[in-house]
């Protein structure tokens, strides 16, 4: 049966939070924002924008998060 397949082992999958994260520690999200601000755009070109922008919406806090990200990309640094 299905049910006596076992889960496959290895790194936890990715997941569209995560992307965000790395969309915030790169910088990207901020660059689009303040391009939208700095720059006369029409309303729909902004929302088109957005559509596209992915944000955080995880359970835990944004900050925490962040940190762990960073972590787990550039390991632990003054330890």
């Amino acid at each position: 049966m299905l049910a006596d397949i076992p889960e496959p082992q290895g790194p936890p999958a990715i997941t569209l939070d995560d992307f965000a994260l790395i969309d915030e520690l790169s910088g990207l999200n901020l660059f689009l924002e303040n391009f939208m601000k700095t720059n006369d755009l029409p309303e729909t070109l902004k929302d088109r924008i957005r559509a596209r922008m992915i944000t955080y919406s995880g359970t835990k806090p944004k900050q925490i998060a962040l940190n762990e990200m960073q972590i787990k990309l550039y390991g632990h640094h003054g330890r």
